[in-house]
């Protein structure tokens, strides 16, 4: 059939319609005419004019990435620690929280370049799910300029908007020299405790101390390390174990970290570089004898500090951390 759309084509067309749908043949002329009648109600009485072509379909080119400024904003690190309720916050769910801070203090952070800018953040080494910690670090890049009493304002004002157990304790501004904390971070000193009621012997101290000498004159310490869902491997920790000794008295930072319990402190350094570290239940576990390291005896563990270059000094210590840069020689003076 031949459906007309405008009474200019509608009109001269004397054709019979017909329905040959059910056989009989019906006459259409009643609704040519009833169309005829809705067209004029639709003031549709002229062909339409034909739409222009579509423009040509330009080029799509597809966007590079935006480009982070190096130069914009203020580098900072601040020391903090994490302990009580936030040790059970994860590494990426403490990356999540940070900018949470900021933004509630309306302090603007500078972000990254790239499809997925996010802010401009590094830590340091991530921490073991419920281990505390009292010396962690973080670079990241704020907008403001801040320093002296202005930083410590932000410092209070941080403390004040974050959750119980992370706590801001120092922050300075960071130069062009200064390299980032995740190439100054060398090793980390950790305090691990052992109640003394698990631990079948008339002086625990001592047996841990006997424990610990025999440690630290093996040649090797392989242990076992294990990943979930997948193979073990063996690796050697002795490598990164630096110093490893009982401590008499750490209760001060036992109510430091709110840990209490008559405990027995082992104080471990351990060194970390591009390869990893040896990791505080497999110093555990190598203490009681195994070379699983899941198979750590029950524990607590307090990262006490993280040291950055060969001095082993504070990552906050920038001016020991700066690469040394040789002196020009000076000209010899002519008589």
């Amino acid at each position: 059939f031949v459906h007309h759309t405008n009474l200019e084509d509608a009109t001269p067309d004397e054709r019979r319609l017909v329905c040959y749908d059910c056989g009989v043949a019906c006459d259409m002329t009643t609704m040519r005419q009833e169309r005829l009648l809705h067209l004029g109600s639709l003031g549709a009485k002229r062909r339409p004019e034909p739409a222009p072509p579509p423009p040509p379909e330009l080029s799509k080119k597809r966007r590079g990435p935006k480009v982070g400024d190096p130069n914009l904003g203020q580098r900072y690190r601040f020391r903090f620690e994490k302990k009580g309720p936030v040790a059970l916050l994860g590494h990426l769910d403490l990356v999540r929280e940070l900018p949470r801070v900021f933004r509630r203090l309306d302090v603007a952070q500078v972000y990254t370049g790239g499809f997925h800018p996010k802010p401009d953040m590094s830590f340091a080494p991530a921490l073991s799910l419920g281990s505390m910690s009292l010396d962690e670090y973080v670079d990241l890049r704020l907008m403001p300029n801040l320093e002296g009493a202005a930083l410590e304002a932000l410092l209070e004002e941080m403390n004040r908007q974050s959750p119980a157990g992370l706590v801001f304790r120092e922050a300075r501004p960071l130069t062009r020299e200064d390299p980032p904390i995740g190439r100054v971070i060398t090793a980390a000193r950790y305090l691990l405790g052992f109640a003394k009621a698990g631990i079948d012997a008339a002086d625990p101290a001592a047996w841990l101390e006997t424990r610990v000498s025999a440690l630290l004159a093996a040649e090797s310490l392989p242990m076992i390390r294990r990943k979930k869902g997948r193979l073990g491997r063996k690796l050697d920790i002795r490598p990164y174990l630096q110093t490893l000794a009982v401590v008499p008295n750490a209760e001060a930072t036992w109510t430091r970290a709110g840990i209490v319990g008559d405990l027995v402190a082992v104080e471990a350094t351990v060194g970390l570089d591009e390869r990893g570290s040896a990791r505080t239940r497999e110093i555990a576990a190598a203490l009681w004898g195994s070379d699983d390291g899941e198979a750590a005896p029950p524990h607590r563990c307090v990262r006490v500090a993280l040291l950055g270059g060969d001095r082993a000094t504070s990552p906050l210590h920038l001016e020991a951390l700066r690469p040394i840069v040789d002196a020009p020689l000076m000209p010899a003076l002519l008589g």
